[in-house]
């Protein structure tokens, strides 16, 4: 387990020694959270789907979006 700030916690997740930084899939993450990730060429924006709620931002570098912010609700 995973977690992202204090309400977001990713399960079933696998872990390589190498990566420099931590990939979520943003499919199986909507799915979990119950969110949107919208994208824009400055940012990413993960927002719940139900209560419109900002959940985190990202900006993007060498090719993915990094987490910036994320929101603990």
């Amino acid at each position: 387990m995973v977690k992202l700030g204090l309400n977001i916690q990713l399960k079933d997740v696998l872990y390589t020694l190498t990566f420099r930084c931590n990939l979520v899939s943003t499919h199986k993450f909507a799915i979990h959270e119950n969110c949107v990730v919208s994208y824009g060429p400055f940012f990413c924006v993960i927002q719940d789907l139900t209560l419109k709620m900002l959940i985190a931002v990202g900006e993007p570098g060498n090719g993915v979006y990094y987490l910036r912010i994320v929101c603990t609700g």
